[in-house]
Formats: C-alpha cells, structure tokens, sequence
C-alpha cells in the first residue's frame, strides 16, 4: 500500500492464474481477487496487479518489474484515474 498516491500493489503469482491445486481452488481464488479488487476500486483506490506467471522471479525480472512499475507510478500519481476501471491496472513479468 502507498499512502501518499492511495495506490494497492498486488502481486499475484502462478496459482491465481492456472489451476495448479485444482480447477475448484482456481475457481475461489478468482472469485476472491474480483471481490477484493471491487472493494478496493470502489474505495477509491488504484490497484496495480502485478502477474508474475514465472515460478520464481529472477534478477532479471525483478530489473523488467522495476522498469515497468515506476513509469506507472509516475503516472498515477501525477495524472491520477478518476473512474474505478482506470483505476485497475495490470502489469505482467
């Protein structure tokens, strides 16, 4: 969480995405990370959900997050997404 620009990061990694402990766990996780990004776009909040589909993150990913993150960020904070779908912002490494 970031105060000053009232931003959520999330970072979500392989097990939100595909089924790796089965289709019904996949199917919950989805519907819970949908109720929570409602909650919080409804809040007000921007929320930036980072994808890492990788197992691990690597240097390099961490270098190609940072790269990808901070322009985002810049931009939140000085031109700031007025409606909640704006708000949702989805970044992937």
């Amino acid at each position: 969480y970031l105060p000053d620009i009232a931003t959520c990061l999330e970072i979500d990694g392989p097990s939100h995405f595909y089924p790796i402990w089965g289709q019904e766990h996949l199917n919950k996780q989805i519907k819970a990370d949908v109720q929570k990004a409602g909650l919080l776009l409804n809040a007000g909040f921007v929320l930036i959900r980072i994808k890492c589909l990788a197992n691990h993150l690597s240097e390099k990913n961490k270098r190609d997050l940072v790269a990808k993150l901070i322009p985002v960020l810049t931009e939140v904070k000085t031109n700031r997404p007025k409606d909640p779908i704006g708000r949702f912002i989805e970044i992937e490494v």
